[in-house]
């Protein structure tokens, strides 16, 4: 599979390709996660503290990935600029959370308290990959699993 990964760029207009993959897949997104398009608004626009210390703060803590088309087929976020993270695809790129995931904890995992991924009840497979893959090789990382 051709995919191209990113770190988001607010001049590349970046936040509404969040807007409208949360627009366009939106029962898929819901039902892998507790992210729905006024978190991504309030992610983007809020002053919370964390925000407000770093310039580049969704320069920082957004990392998209496109496919061979050019259109984007996930994105891992960082709400508060620390550890933890969100994996979100859409459906027909699932297999694309273990490169996700890697590439989270590679770039965020530093940042503390400690390394976590938002998982709902929804993503079996993707428990599997976080638990015995990238964040089980780890040691003390965690994997929050949401249940709706």
């Amino acid at each position: 599979m051709n995919v191209t990964p990113r770190p988001y760029s607010e001049a590349a207009g970046d936040f509404v390709r969040l807007c409208r993959f949360i627009i366009d897949d939106n029962i898929n997104v819901r039902a892998r996660s507790t992210w729905c398009l006024g978190r991504i608004v309030d992610w983007k626009h809020a002053l919370y503290e964390s925000k407000l210390v770093f310039a580049n703060f969704c320069e920082s803590n957004a990392f998209l990935w496109f496919d061979g088309y050019g259109q984007l087929a996930g994105f891992t976020i960082s709400e508060s600029g620390d550890a933890g993270v969100v994996v979100l695809t859409l459906a027909g790129y699932r297999l694309l959370f273990e490169e996700m995931l890697s590439h989270a904890l590679e770039a965020w995992a530093d940042r503390g308290p400690a390394f976590s991924v938002e998982i709902t009840a929804n993503q079996v497979a993707e428990a599997a990959v976080a638990l015995y893959g990238a964040l089980g090789a780890v040691g003390e990382q965690a994997a929050y699993v949401y249940e709706r």
